[in-house]
C-alpha cells in the first residue's frame, strides 16, 4: 500500500490514493533512473574506457480512473495539476516517505471510455526523490554532564554542563547517494576568513570575509542550486566573490561524514556550523 498526494506551486493539493472519487491503475517512474556512459573507442585493448556518466532526467506517468462524479473530480484534477507548471509528488509506502518536484508535461483524459481515466506526465529535472524530513546536524560546544532525574546534598557542587571546544560534526547520509547540503554559519562575535573541511577528503570551503557578531552565512552546496549568502541587518547578500580559492563544493558522501572547521586570530569560538540536508534516494 501507498500514499500519494500531488501539491501545485500555490499549495493546492490532492490526494490520489484512499479517495474514492481516484483509483491509480498505473505508475511509471518509481524504479532508479536511467543513466547515460560515456566511453572512448581504443585499439589499444578491447572494449573502451570509460569516461564520463550522468543521470538522466525523471518521468513519472501516472494513470487515474475518475471513479465517480466524472466531470466535477475531472475539473478537481485541473485546479490542482496545470500543464507545464511546477508539481510536487509525495510518496508514502512502509519504508520510506518522499517526495520529489517537477513540471507537468502531459495531461491526457480520456473522455469517452466508460470510466473516464487521466494520463499525468511530469518531467523532474533532479532525478532523486527527496526524504521528507529534513535534517540539521550541528556542532555542540556544550557537553552534557548528568539526565533528568536527579538529586543532590545542599552542600555539593554538580557540574551541569561544560563548554569544550569539539570542532567537529559527524553528519551520516542514510540515502542511496551523494547529496548536497545547506551549510550555515553563524557569528556570535567576530569572525575572522571561516573554513569548513571534510577531515577525510581534505577537501574545504572557506570565506576571505569578517563577519559580524549576529551575521549568518548560508552556503547551498546542492548541484544546480549553489549559492552563498549573506544575512545581515535583516537583509541577504551575494557573496559569491568571496569564496576561498580552492574551495569545493562540499558534499556528502554515502555514511559518515567528518566536518570540522576554523577561524582566523583566535575567532573560531565565536561560530556556531550546522548543516541542513535531506536524504535523497533512487527509488521507493
Amino acid at each position: 500500500m501507498f500514499d500519494l498526494v500531488l501539491e501545485n506551486e500555490k499549495g493546492q493539493q490532492i490526494k490520489l490514493t484512499n479517495n474514492n472519487d481516484y483509483a491509480i491503475t498505473d505508475m511509471d517512474g518509481l524504479n532508479p533512473p536511467s543513466a547515460s556512459i560515456v566511453t572512448s573507442e581504443t585499439s589499444l585493448f578491447d572494449g573502451a574506457k570509460f569516461v564520463s556518466s550522468k543521470t538522466e532526467t525523471r518521468q513519472l506517468d501516472i494513470a487515474i480512473a475518475i471513479q465517480r462524479n466524472a466531470e466535477e473530480n475531472r475539473i478537481a484534477l485541473y485546479n490542482v495539476v496545470r500543464t507545464k507548471q511546477y508539481i510536487k509528488v509525495s510518496y508514502k509506502n512502509g519504508r520510506r516517505d518522499v517526495f520529489i518536484e517537477g513540471y507537468v508535461s502531459d495531461f491526457n483524459i480520456d473522455y469517452f471510455a466508460q470510466m473516464q481515466e487521466a494520463t499525468i506526465s511530469i518531467l523532474c529535472p533532479e532525478p532523486y526523490f527527496k526524504d521528507a524530513e529534513e535534517i540539521i546536524a550541528g556542532v555542540n560546544l556544550i557537553i552534557a554532564k548528568f539526565t533528568f532525574p536527579f538529586a543532590i546534598e545542599a552542600t555539593k557542587k554538580v557540574t551541569l554542563g561544560e563548554y569544550e571546544e569539539v570542532l567537529e560534526a559527524n553528519v551520516v547520509n542514510d540515502g542511496d547517494v551523494e547529496s548536497g547540503m545547506v551549510i550555515e554559519i553563524h557569528a556570535n562575535g567576530e569572525v575572522k576568513n571561516p573554513v569548513i573541511y571534510n577531515r577525510e577528503t581534505t577537501e574545504f570551503f572557506g570565506l576571505d570575509i569578517e563577519l559580524e557578531q549576529g551575521d549568518s552565512v548560508y552556503i547551498n552546496t546542492t548541484v544546480g542550486q549553489k549559492s552563498v549568502q549573506l544575512f545581515r541587518d535583516a537583509e541577504y547578500i551575494n557573496i559569491f566573490n568571496y569564496i576561498k580559492q580552492y574551495s569545493t563544493w562540499l558534499q556528502l558522501a554515502q555514511g559518515d561524514n567528518i566536518f570540522t572547521y576554523e577561524a582566523d586570530e583566535d575567532t573560531t569560538s565565536n561560530m556556531d556550523v550546522t548543516f541542513t540536508y535531506r536524504h535523497l534516494y533512487q527509488g521507493v
